[in-house]
């Protein structure tokens, strides 16, 4: 059974997430151990800090049902911060990345 770490920014988050228990198969389960809403990329980041201090170790598989510019600033922030395990964290965004967001240059890569 894999376990997931689940962010909700909206009240269609709970429809998203019973979307994707749906696409559960008998071999491939998902357990839920955190739901957080989020206000913003820095209540995010702090939320996803916190996991770090508990489970340093684990896989962390993370939902991000936000807008693409508040999910582009929760990852880019992440990977900045230097206490936080990179190898770990796996993210899917539930909202449409623009084609004006992927021609933009991070900082990060320039």
């Amino acid at each position: 059974m894999t376990k997931r770490k689940i962010k909700l920014n909206r009240k269609v988050g709970l429809l998203k997430l019973q979307h994707i228990f749906r696409l559960t198969t008998d071999n491939y389960k998902l357990e839920v151990k955190v739901v957080k809403r989020i206000a913003n990329a820095t209540d995010a980041n702090a939320f996803l800090r916190s996991l770090e201090s508990r489970e340093r170790e684990s896989l962390k598989y993370v939902v991000l049902d936000c807008s693409a510019d508040t999910a582009r600033k929760i990852i880019v922030n992440h990977v900045q911060d230097i206490y936080m395990g990179r190898r770990n964290y796996h993210f899917l965004l539930t909202s449409l990345v623009s084609p004006s967001m992927l021609s933009q240059k991070s900082i990060l890569f320039d």
